[in-house]
């Protein structure tokens, strides 16, 4: 887990690499969008979840288990997904859900012996981190920001991209009637005439609840008052930082470390530019006028003008709306010529750069100036033509261990501080397990502070502490730490800290005390009698609009009063939303027609459809709209198709799902 690797990061053509990654990698998905609609692994992990396991499985799939410790940190991973405060069934349930159908598409492929050459996982890999510029130490962080490792990447890979060629297959016969793409247009740009009245809730007069209605309400609903089982914990942790902070240089060991490291701390000639440029491609019939141009520009730049003044700029590079003609007016061109071509002009100043970091021809030209202020030739490439000008020259250095020290001590210090961090930690778990009662031991051996935790639940940590970390919880959670009292195993929180811990208390879930919660439940009592209120009073006004009485003379009685807008469209942002919705939901066999709806906030709502303007012909269409309408019906289409193939496959498998294991994870989990 903490052994490193030393590979020449120079070597990065993808057929080297494989092997290098097999030996560095594990599961990982999440890189890999998969288009319209994600199968479930791709944002949780098929073989993070599918994988063996010495926890009890959730789950099987054919021969692939779901183990319960993981199933728990990815439905966690999914809650925050969804914003979500607190876990629920709902949540829970999509989550394994998700996961069935990630096992589903790697059954399918599997037994059709669907296969991903070296070849093309080589390429999908170069796509991800670059073929031509691989870093390998770059890469190396990546993989232990996320604590990645084992062969299980490769193979992931190549399971994500077997999914996404049975959703390309499926995707590429998905196909839509021309007849049925016009139907669906003609609706999409409808008008129509609506009307709607709101009842308010807050206008209800309501009677105060009771005491026998809290008490009923409290003693019918505990679930909602009770407080879930809560821990604090006690904890150690170890990070690089901390350990970099305590680094003490050796003055010895940092000479030893900068040996055979010198080139590393050369510098290279470091050079300034000003670029004067026109953009013009080889096959512009105007190539040869902008080389004109441009020689005339050189010319008199040489005899003294700046550059600044003969594009019509100061020398702070501001335009000053000053002509570009007939300053530069070469003799072989007219004068509408160049100003055309002025125009295009552009006079840019650049930051300091070396040799190789300029395009060949440019480096050459620039480095053969030997003063500054010195002027190149107009070079020309395929894009454009340019002459540059040398503003300052940075000199290299041959290194020293003098005037390097600084930039070696840093290096150093990243280096020795890893080094020390891995050993500490492996350190730090091997104390915690040998003395699994304690955390003392390893505190006093490794100069750290025991720390201790607010109470957290299983599904909500606090905020700025360990336990806002899912995998802290689950290692709070665990039998190991809870039933036995013993220390947890090294947790690798992320790449640069460790932690072990070990229970401090446990607080038994409870029921809160009704004074505590009497507020909240007559809030809850007053809402549900407002709702109620709004509710008859919708639905009475609703049956003598549907029985045909005049939609004025309904309303005779009461306060309320119809607010109507004509020729409304579906993306109508000035109406009512909720009123518009149903508007366009409603039948246009019939009208005026009416129709209801209960809002979250305790109104009602009643619409009215006055009236439907259709378009007269199909060639009042807009070809962008088809084209719209097309790609997007393209989408749905393929998601039911999508759909279809899992449902297709899972009867075709054996699918287990244990729920008395399911409940045991979350016992007392709202809905």
């Amino acid at each position: 887990m903490w052994g490193s690797v030393t590979l020449n990061a120079g070597h990065s053509a993808i057929a080297n690499m494989l092997q290098s990654i097999r030996d560095l990698t594990s599961s990982w998905l999440a890189l890999v969008v998969l288009g319209l609609f994600c199968v479930p692994f791709a944002f949780l992990g098929a073989n993070f979840y599918f994988g063996e396991s010495l926890n009890p499985p959730i789950a099987k799939v054919g021969d692939r288990e779901l183990s319960s410790n993981a199933f728990r940190s990815a439905t966690d991973r999914y809650r925050r997904e969804r914003g979500a405060k607190e876990l629920s069934t709902t949540i829970r349930d999509e989550a394994l859900e998700r996961m069935v159908d990630g096992g589903l598409v790697l059954e399918y492929a599997e037994k059709r012996r669907m296969q991903i050459s070296d070849q093309q996982l080589s390429a999908r890999i170069g796509k991800m981190f670059g073929a031509d510029d691989f870093d390998l130490d770059e890469y190396q962080q990546f993989l232990r920001a996320r604590r990645l490792s084992n062969a299980a990447f490769e193979t992931q890979i190549r399971q994500d991209m077997l999914s996404r060629q049975l959703q390309d297959s499926i995707a590429g016969s998905v196909f839509l009637l021309d007849d049925e793409l016009r139907r669906l247009a003609r609706a999409e740009l409808q008008n129509r005439d609506l009307a709607y009245i709101r009842i308010n809730a807050d206008e209800a007069e309501l009677p105060e609840p009771d005491a026998d209605a809290i008490a009923r309400y409290y003693q019918e609903h505990p679930e909602r008052y009770t407080n879930p089982e809560q821990l604090r914990i006690s904890w150690l942790e170890l990070t690089l930082a901390g350990v970099s902070e305590q680094l003490e240089v050796d003055e010895k060991e940092l000479r030893n470390f900068y040996t055979g490291r010198e080139s590393d701390y050369d510098l290279d000639e470091e050079r300034r530019l000003s670029t004067l440029y026109i953009p013009i491609s080889g096959d512009n019939p105007d190539r040869e006028d902008a080389l004109l141009l441009m020689d005339n520009l050189l010319e008199r730049s040489a005899a003294g003008e700046s550059l600044e003044a003969l594009v019509g700029e100061e020398a702070s590079g501001e335009d000053t709306g000053a002509a570009k003609d007939p300053v530069v007016q070469p003799p072989e061109l007219d004068e509408d010529r160049v100003a055309a071509l002025s125009e295009r002009l552009e006079l840019l100043e650049q930051a300091f750069a070396k040799r190789t970091g300029l395009p060949e021809t440019q480096a050459e030209a620039l480095f053969a100036l030997e003063t500054e202020g010195g002027l190149s030739a107009v070079l020309e490439d395929p894009d454009g033509l340019r002459i540059l000008r040398l503003e300052e020259i940075r000199p290299g250095r041959v290194s020293t261990f003098e005037n390097s020290r600084e930039d070696a001590e840093q290096d150093y210090r990243a280096v020795e501080a890893e080094r020390r961090f891995i050993e500490q930690a492996e350190r730090l778990g091997n104390l915690a397990f040998e003395s699994p009662g304690s955390l003392e031991p390893a505190a006093t051996a490794l100069g750290l502070e025991i720390q201790e935790s607010q109470p957290f639940t299983l599904t909500n940590g606090v905020a700025d502490e360990p336990s806002m970390e899912s995998a802290v919880r689950d290692a709070a959670f665990s039998d190991r730490v809870l039933e036995a009292r013993e220390n947890s195993p090294l947790l690798e929180v992320d790449a640069e800290r460790v932690m072990v811990l070990r229970l401090l208390e446990r607080i038994p879930e409870a029921l809160q005390p009704l004074a505590e919660v009497e507020e909240d439940i007559v809030t809850e009592l007053e809402h549900q009698v407002m709702e109620q209120a709004t509710r008859e009073q919708g639905q009475a006004l609703l049956g003598r609009l549907q029985e045909g009485e005049d939609r004025e003379a309904v309303l005779a009685d009461t306060t309320l009063e119809w607010v109507e807008q004509s020729a409304i469209t579906r993306g109508d942002t000035e109406f009512l939303r909720a009123a518009l919705r149903e508007g366009f939901r409603m039948s246009t066999q019939i009208y005026p027609g009416y129709s209801g709806l209960q809002l979250g906030n305790g109104d009602y709502l009643l619409v009215a459809l006055l009236a439907v303007q259709e378009i007269e012909d199909d060639s009042q269409i807009p070809a962008e709209r088809l084209e719209e309408l097309t790609q997007r019906l393209s989408g749905v289409r393929y998601q039911f198709e999508w759909r279809e193939f899992l449902d297709r496959t899972r009867e075709q498998h054996t699918v287990d799902i244990y729920q008395e294991q399911l409940e045991r994870l979350w016992p007392d989990l709202k809905s």
